[in-house]
């Protein structure tokens, strides 16, 4: 495989439409290709592919730049920043696009369609009768001074880009190698609608050449379309870029990851609290031959480390627990104090003035994201519900009773010292560990499970942590009292 590095500074671009969120697998392109402008150098290009304007979506743009900028993937150019090649909204360049479908149609790499509706869908039928793929019959190639005729007459036409039948067309992607494609299997797609908008196979060929693309990076549902680019390129005059696709990203059930799924849109990533460089990490490592990426979290990390050669075709799984147990991964390499830094505000999350970060160090141990941290927060400075929690506890007022005298009796409220109170209180209680510890969490937390107990009895308090044992043997004595039935 052709090494990626280029002796000139190579120009790559993340070209989205504003038809939704940024999702997990857009976000993904963005990230490869902000690496590759880390590790090869040059321009890293935004554009806006709006011509599609019935799918785009009102505040969809914004979302997206909000996103970006969380991810931390900023643009040398883009419609916001600017740029030697503005504009950078695909829809204010379409005279260019519809000059360059007036130079492909003169040259004849391009032919006049006036084939009404019906008469396409018939095609299409009779292919899947046949189990073919639909293409067109080419019949107003064949009476091109018609189809002409009927565009001057002002019947609505398209144009059709004329693909080679008798050419195998290949190129070297960066991802996967060689790939050929053999023009007797390919369409002659439409290039320009029959409103006069150019389709964004043309524009976006167009908008490449004009902007400098040297190379471009994308998902691999978009393969396809390569073929037909290399033709346009090659019509017009303009060197081709290397193209690499990415493997398509799967779900947990090996389905092709959809759009629908909740949990996998960036806002949504960062409204659960999962940490950006955990995201970015995580999809840095996706489809590689090899688990994982370096020991950095920086985007100069994983460029460093950033190899296309490195990643495999073929469909890869993301999973929202294992992006998770990323963020989690980084919640305890980070110092505290910045964990504390990032919670102020979060959410509206206000954090206590005392103790913030020995009890975000203590969260920390249990959490994945930084709700996780709030919720420890919570289970810290606030008394658990006794509604919710207690249920559990019936034959746990020995222990209870136990540890709040053990406890009453240390004399100073360090971790040797709750250690110690700790042992002595399952020693008189005369019963399992699991049957002592399991009810002195739910008795301080609300939960079975938690970060080491003596470090969270120290932090919780003496005077917070005896209130709530007290609490829940009262709970425990007044279930006992309440007649069955």
């Amino acid at each position: 495989m052709t090494s990626a590095n280029t002796t000139a500074p190579a120009a790559v671009r993340f070209a989205p439409s504003p038809t939704g969120a940024l999702h997990a697998g857009g976000a993904r392109t963005a990230l490869f290709n902000y690496l590759f402008r880390l590790k090869f150098g040059g321009r890293y290009i935004l554009r806006i592919e709006d011509t599609d304007r019935e799918r785009n979506v009102s505040g969809a743009e914004e979302g997206l730049r909000r996103d970006l900028e969380w991810l931390g993937l900023h643009f040398d150019e883009s419609e916001w920043s600017g740029g030697p090649a503005a504009p950078y909204r695909q829809s204010l360049r379409r005279e260019r696009h519809i000059a360059a479908a007036g130079r492909l149609l003169a040259s004849g790499a391009a032919f006049r369609c006036c084939c009404p509706p019906e008469r396409l869908e018939g095609l299409r039928r009779e292919a899947a009768s046949q189990s073919l793929p639909p293409r067109y019959d080419r019949r107003c190639l064949h009476s091109h001074d018609d189809a002409e005729a009927a565009h001057n007459e002002g019947v609505p036409t398209v144009v059709r880009l004329l693909t080679p039948r008798e050419r195998i067309l290949r190129f070297d992607d960066l991802f996967r190698g060689a790939v050929e494609f053999s023009g007797a299997h390919l369409d002659d797609p439409i290039i320009v609608r029959s409103d006069g908008s150019p389709t964004t196979l043309l524009a976006g060929v167009v908008d490449d050449a004009e902007m400098g693309v040297t190379h471009i990076l994308r998902g691999e549902e978009w393969i396809f379309s390569t073929p037909y680019q290399m033709l346009i390129f090659e019509a017009l005059g303009y060197p081709p870029p290397r193209w690499g696709h990415l493997s398509l990203l799967l779900g947990d059930d090996g389905a092709k990851l959809s759009k629908r799924t909740p949990g996998l849109t960036v806002s949504e990533m960062r409204t659960a609290g999962i940490l950006p460089e955990a995201i970015n990490r995580y999809l840095a490592g996706l489809g590689r031959e090899t688990i994982g990426v370096g020991s950095g979290w920086t985007l100069d990390d994983l460029a460093g480390d950033f190899v296309p050669e490195r990643y495999r075709s073929g469909g890869t799984v993301f999973s929202l627990a294992a992006l998770r147990a990323e963020s989690g991964r980084l919640l305890r390499w980070l110092p505290p104090e910045e964990i504390a830094r990032r919670m102020t505000g979060w959410r509206g999350f206000v954090p206590p003035t005392d103790s913030l970060n020995e009890v975000t160090e203590l969260a920390r141990e249990e959490a994945e994201t930084l709700e996780d941290v709030q919720i420890w927060f919570e289970r810290i400075f606030q008394d658990p519900n006794p509604d919710s929690v207690f249920a559990g506890i019936a034959d746990g007022e020995a222990g209870l009773k136990a540890l709040k005298r053990s406890l009453e009796s240390v004399p100073t409220w360090d971790l040797l010292s709750i250690e110690s109170a700790l042992k002595e209180a399952l020693q008189l209680s005369g019963g399992k560990a699991k049957d002592f510890y399991h009810p002195v969490r739910l008795a301080l937390t609300g939960v079975s499970q938690g970060p080491k107990l003596a470090r969270l009895i120290q932090i919780i308090g003496r005077e917070s942590t005896l209130r709530r044992l007290d609490s829940a043997g009262q709970l425990i004595r007044a279930a006992d009292r309440t007649p069955a039935g």
